[in-house]
């Protein structure tokens, strides 16, 4: 009996020198397969080298000895299979996780040829784990064992690898495993992105139009039992694809977002359940939009320029001379000058979606005419709009505005201080004489038109004025002394009745209608009685 691949030595020895036609033949007269490898040695018999399982038969050698065929007795070969690897070992799973105090059970399938081949189980941190269950099966010219170990209740100390060792005549193989012990259970999520996408974090930014792939990578334990994706969008029913790989403990969930439209920008949050944990992970996805020139407004003094877009719009202005329809563009006919970058305040921010900003620049009166342009700019490109301004007229306008303005408003001075005026008491003429006639008629005179009697002028120099007894609004009346009135030697104290130096004409003239009437009712004893006048060569002075 030997083994496939071996070497057998037959004893077919010759005893006679003159035998001659040595050969080896199988019993029943059929010559030997035809790849047998043989060779004689005298000495020793045929060897037949690198035996194969069909060569196992009967054989005889055979000889002619004086034309005689001697034939020996006969040899049985068997040659039995040879192991070429060592046995097949596989093990359901290359990790297992367990709380302390559960049950693991774990089962390692193999295979061999034959029953020649053994079985053990190994742990990297016990020296001996219990005697496993094997169940052996033949089947299909293979032997089939399949072991099971069992560790009743796990501590902390079995986490560690569990090889299960197959070992035969041809080598050893083996399969191992990870076994995990916790304490309490766990569900952990971690993001899984495509290198290609513009993130920071769990916030994306894309363009319109792109497919996005988000990925969330999950370890739990105990398993999931329920996961789900949440979206802006109903996700079912839409074109995007929704994946979960499932591998032990170790879970991947895809979203596959195909041609993302801006409607569709928002939140992603992956949810997912075990019987002892929860987790969640939220995306954020914004969409890139150009900017757009939304508002612009001017005044006086100033230029208003609003624009939106994602990311948030950079707004620049530019100047140039003349009407222009741009500043920008066809530079080599007229060379834009960039003002500055103006500050700007975000007007409007949605949660996701375009910012909306606005920018104010001041603006300098000219007389040439120039075009200011505005521009928002973002990295998907760039708008515009121009300002035309022309205020060569509106100088002019402004200035004649200006001078009217000041002369209305000397005009409004001077009425106001003639209402002041109108509105001071003044000396006017309160009566009226009223003469009799027949009957009952009256006749009215105005005392303006009678006539002044000169009579009654008396010489300014002989009239000495002292204190002053009484003053008024319009005038006052001072005590005098009269020499030469009435008689050349007379001295008569009197009171002298006259105007303040700034009194006006109408005051002049009523002062002198009350002398024409004095003089004209003469003496009475009811009225105070009119000693004489001046009127010649200064204020008007009434002496009573």
């Amino acid at each position: 009996v030997r083994k496939e691949g071996e070497d057998a030595l037959i004893p077919c020895l010759l005893t006679d020198p003159a035998a001659t036609d040595f050969k080896l033949r199988m019993e029943n007269g059929s010559a030997p397969p035809p790849d047998m490898d043989i060779s004689f040695d005298p000495k020793r018999g045929m060897l037949i080298q690198n035996l194969q399982l069909w060569f196992s038969s009967k054989y005889v050698c055979s000889a002619r000895i004086g034309g005689v065929e001697k034939v020996s007795s006969a040899f049985s070969l068997l040659v039995t299979f040879r192991a070429r690897f060592p046995p097949y070992v596989s093990l359901q799973s290359n990790e297992y996780v367990r709380l302390v105090g559960e049950r693991l059970e774990i089962i390692c399938s193999t295979s061999n040829h034959n029953f020649n081949y053994i079985l053990t189980w190994n742990h990297s941190s016990r020296l001996k784990l219990p005697d496993p269950y094997n169940k052996p099966l033949y089947e299909d010219n293979t032997v089939k064992i399949r072991s099971t170990l069992i560790l009743p209740s796990v501590t902390m100390s079995d986490s560690g690898n569990i090889t299960c060792i197959g070992t035969n005549e041809a080598g050893v193989n083996s399969s191992t495993t990870r076994l995990l012990v916790v304490d309490e259970p766990y569900l952990r999520m971690s993001p899984k992105l495509s290198s290609d996408l513009t993130h920071k974090d769990l916030s994306i930014d894309v363009h319109e139009g792109q497919d996005v792939k988000l990925g969330v990578t999950i370890e739990a334990y105990p398993q999931i039992t329920l996961k789900q994706w949440e979206g802006p969008v109903f996700l079912n029913n839409s074109q995007h694809e929704i994946q979960f790989v499932s591998n032990n403990n170790r879970y991947e969930a895809v979203l596959l977002l195909k041609r993302l439209k801006s409607k569709e920008q928002g939140r992603y949050t992956f949810y997912a359940n075990s019987s002892m944990a929860n987790a969640s992970i939220t995306f954020t996805i914004q969409v890139y939009e150009k900017p757009v020139i939304v508002h612009k407004r001017r005044n006086e003094s100033s230029l208003i320029c609003t624009a939106s877009g994602y990311p948030t719009p950079r707004i620049l202005w530019f100047q140039c001379q003349g009407i222009r329809p741009t500043c920008t563009e066809n530079s080599t006919a007229v060379e834009a000058h960039q003002l500055f970058t103006a500050d700007m305040v975000e007007v409007k921010t949605n949660e996701f979606g375009p910012v909306q900003v606005k920018s104010f620049i001041a603006i300098t009166p000219s007389n040439q005419k120039m075009t200011v342009e505005c521009v928002a700019q973002n990295l998907l490109g760039q708008d515009s709009n121009v300002f035309p301004i022309d205020q060569s007229e509106k100088l002019f306008t402004a200035t004649l505005i200006g001078a009217i303005s000041v002369m209305v408003f000397l005009l409004l001075l001077l009425l106001i201080l003639m209402y002041k005026y109108k509105q001071k008491p003044k000396y006017e003429i309160r009566w009226k004489i009223i003469e009799a006639t027949d009957g009952n008629s009256y006749t009215f005179i105005d005392p303006t038109q009678l006539p002044y009697n000169e009579k009654w002028e008396f010489p300014r120099d002989k009239l000495k004025l002292g204190k002053i007894l009484g003053s008024g609004a319009f005038g006052k009346v001072v005590e005098a002394t009269a020499y030469g009135l009435g008689k050349e030697d007379n001295v008569t104290r009197v009171a002298v009745k006259m105007l303040k130096a700034s009194a006006h004409s109408d005051e002049k003239e009523a002062l002198m209608s009350e002398l024409k009437i004095l003089s004209h009712l003469g003496q009475h004893k009811n009225i105070v009685n009119l000693l004489g006048a001046c009127t010649y060569g200064g204020p008007v002075l009434v002496i009573t």
